[in-house]
């Protein structure tokens, strides 16, 4: 996880710092957004797909479902819970308008624009989880054994991310945060996040 962090500490840093003639209105002719991508937590990783809609300057408000990639039992361990399916909702506020010099103004033309931005998230969860338990047998011997169960979830989370926009139509962008399950039976029910995605502007 720091390594995240060090990597957007210098991606901001670079974008911070250009002078602000380079930085423009962002492209509201744009409002809607399509976008699919991978969430990656400490759980599992998912595929995630959703709309995007920019409802002011700063803006904007995101509906997304994930599905896990892996099959059942590719995650199961002693006591280790597994996200299966999920539903959020996003609210996204973008701190500057979109900056035309950019991190990648090294390799590609002044076609591509960056905004930062802060998420909070509030999601639903169907998450398994794989128990291992011991009981004595009719002998007195232990027997180790092991349950699998299924629960819903509330998760609030929060984090913070870069956007990059690419001829006002393609995006990319990637963020990193921490959140938590509300209503886990696990006594250790905070995770972090790593999320990246593409989508299509229309």
């Amino acid at each position: 996880m720091k390594y995240l962090i060090y990597f957007y500490l210098l991606t901001c840093g670079m974008v911070m710092g250009q002078n602000s003639s380079s930085i423009e209105k962002p492209h509201l002719e744009n409002r809607n957004e399509i976008f699919i991508g991978s969430n990656i937590s400490r759980y599992n990783s998912m595929t995630e797909i959703g709309y995007e809609f920019q409802s002011s300057d700063h803006f904007s408000l995101i509906a997304s479902a994930t599905i896990s990639l892996f099959p059942d039992d590719f995650y199961y361990n002693d006591d280790l819970e597994k996200n299966k399916f999920g539903l959020n909702l996003k609210g996204r506020y973008y701190f500057k308008y979109f900056i035309t010099h950019s991190l990648f103004y090294l390799f590609f033309d002044n076609n591509i624009k960056v905004r930062h931005f802060t998420e909070g998230v509030l999601g639903y969860g169907y998450n398994s989880r794989m128990i291992s338990y011991r009981y004595l047998d009719n002998n007195n011997d232990y027997v180790l054994d092991r349950k699998k169960t299924n629960e819903n979830n509330v998760m609030l989370s929060a984090g913070v991310g870069t956007k990059y926009l690419l001829d006002k139509k393609f995006s990319f962008d990637y963020s990193f945060g921490i959140g938590n399950h509300v209503f886990s039976k696990k006594p250790d029910t905070v995770f972090g996040y790593f999320k990246m995605g593409v989508g299509y502007r229309f």
